[in-house]
């Protein structure tokens, strides 16, 4: 009887203890899950936090990729092009506008007048009876006369040596006609004066000088001496002459006209 009294005690302690360690697993695993709750609950608040914040904050992340993507490729590849290449080319109008208004010459020879310096002025010559033998020329309704290689107007009561105008006709040979073949084509020269024969005939024709033309020399009246740019020219009729050494001696090229 004592013995079935003690196996009881024992088997109720025993059945205690197990209540008391199934109660302390039960308590420690609901402490455990309410803190991992807790933590679960803190971490996505935090998380929401950070969206929240990185959706305030982070716009100007997001902004500049838009604006880096989007703006900048229609600001530069269409706008700026346009403007700029307007801009280079207003710019070389600007300097080429520039160039021509400063430069000495332009392309086709064109000289300012303004820029020569005279070193030394030319020589009229001027008569007050013209000699016997002349030839009288009527052109455009004036009257012109040749003698001994010089063409001659009447101005002021006196007879002046001058070149004569650009068209005018001769039904005879000018004194000291040389041919002088330029770019294929014959043309005469005789003091100063340039010819071209009209339609294979005996009749010549006075005509401009061409740029590049090389004459062996010039008149000796009214060829004016200048210096343009530090350079020296003779002029004759508007047109300008540089020196140039040949194997036959010293000749004159036209490379230009004077401009008023």
């Amino acid at each position: 009887m004592k013995k079935e009294k003690i196996s009881l005690k024992v088997k109720g302690s025993f059945i205690f203890g197990l209540l008391f360690m199934f109660l302390l697993c039960s308590t420690i695993h609901a402490q455990n899950n309410e803190d991992k709750n807790k933590k679960d609950k803190d971490k996505k608040e935090n998380k929401d936090k950070d969206k929240h914040d990185n959706r305030n904050n982070g716009n100007r992340n997001n902004k500049p990729n838009v604006v880096h993507e989007n703006k900048p490729n229609v600001v530069n590849q269409n706008k700026p092009n346009v403007i700029h290449n307007n801009e280079v080319n207003d710019n070389r109008n600007n300097i080429r506008n520039d160039n021509r208004n400063n430069a000495v010459h332009d392309r086709n020879g064109n000289f300012h007048r303004e820029n020569r310096i005279v070193i030394k002025p030319r020589q009229e010559r001027i008569i007050k009876v013209i000699p016997e033998g002349h030839r009288v020329i009527i052109h455009n309704g004036s009257n012109y006369y040749y003698h001994d290689g010089f063409y001659y107007g009447y101005r002021n009561n006196v007879y002046v040596a001058m070149a004569p105008p650009y068209g005018m006709r001769l039904s005879f040979i000018p004194l000291g006609l040389a041919l002088l073949t330029f770019e294929g084509l014959n043309y005469y020269y005789a003091s100063g004066c340039y010819y071209q024969r009209v339609n294979n005939t005996e009749n010549y024709e006075v005509v401009e000088p061409k740029i590049g033309m090389i004459v062996p020399q010039l008149p000796q009246d009214g060829v004016e001496q200048v210096q343009i740019d530090g350079k020296i020219y003779w002029e004759y009729d508007n047109f300008l002459y540089r020196e140039i050494p040949t194997q036959t001696g010293i000749q004159y090229k036209v490379v230009g006209t004077l401009n008023n």
